[in-house]
């Protein structure tokens, strides 16, 4: 009896934090992206000036506005990669993800350095649009990255949660009499079902993340890991509930 009560807190301490939400983002990184923000509002500003009364003064505003407001999205990016490099210190993931994430990072950090040379030597509105262009198509590569690593992220942690639910199961019918055995067989099938209905779709969710190399389809495929990866949460949801339920019955 008290193995039994020891396993139902287990399984309930697992249930409580096994699907936390992953932690927000810092504060520098947040501060940073509101600055960007309001530099916008002060950019288009500047552009209405512009349109108003096109006078040397105000085209030259309106430049000094829009690398102001380019040097600020890309300092936001920076600081969203240094925020995360500094959290995968202490991610519960694998010291080889670790490294080609900090790897992605690192690189992404540095094309966001570069991408600030090319705004600081902006001369004309001409040239605003030019480097605006560039810069968003570098950051939709960016993305990629951030996409496809996520999503392995999000698959470690989601197999090792489908580990410890399969060990749990496995516990769970050691503790079931010999003489119940036939009283629990349904209920243990379907926590089986749901077990390799969670597998499957986390195997599932890990192809559609690792095909993320291209801007080309990145956030559909991204979308439709997450929709599998969300599928496998909910199966391993039921077959969590299912153990308590043979816990709760066994007591």
């Amino acid at each position: 009896m008290n193995k039994l009560l020891v396993l139902l807190v287990l399984i309930a301490m697992f249930s409580s934090v096994v699907y936390a939400d992953l932690n927000d983002a810092k504060q520098k990184w947040l501060d940073a992206k509101a600055y960007h923000e309001q530099t916008k509002i002060e950019w288009r500003e500047a552009q209405q000036l512009v349109t108003a009364n096109n006078t040397p003064e105000n085209v030259q505003n309106v430049i000094a506005k829009a690398k102001i407001s380019l040097n600020a999205g890309l300092d936001a990016a920076i600081a969203f990669f240094e925020f995360h490099k500094e959290k995968l210190e202490a991610e519960d993931i694998s010291d080889s993800l670790k490294s080609t994430i900090r790897s992605d990072l690192d690189k992404n950090i540095g094309i966001a350095e570069g991408l600030k040379l090319d705004v600081d030597a902006i001369d004309s509105r001409l040239e605003v649009g030019l480097v605006s262009l560039k810069i968003f198509d570098k950051y939709l590569n960016l993305l990629v990255d951030v996409m496809r690593d996520t999503g392995l992220a999000y698959i470690e942690k989601s197999n090792d949660r489908y580990d410890r639910l399969s060990e749990m199961r496995t516990k769970l019918e050691s503790k079931i009499p010999e003489s119940r055995k036939a009283e629990f067989e349904n209920a243990l099938n379907d926590i089986d079902s749901h077990l390799r209905e969670a597998k499957t779709n986390l195997d599932n969710a890990e192809a559609k993340y690792k095909s993320i190399i291209q801007k080309q389809g990145s956030g559909i495929a991204f979308a439709e890991g997450n929709k599998l990866l969300l599928e496998a949460h909910r199966h391993g949801k039921l077959a969590l509930e299912g153990m308590k339920s043979v816990v709760v019955r066994l007591r």
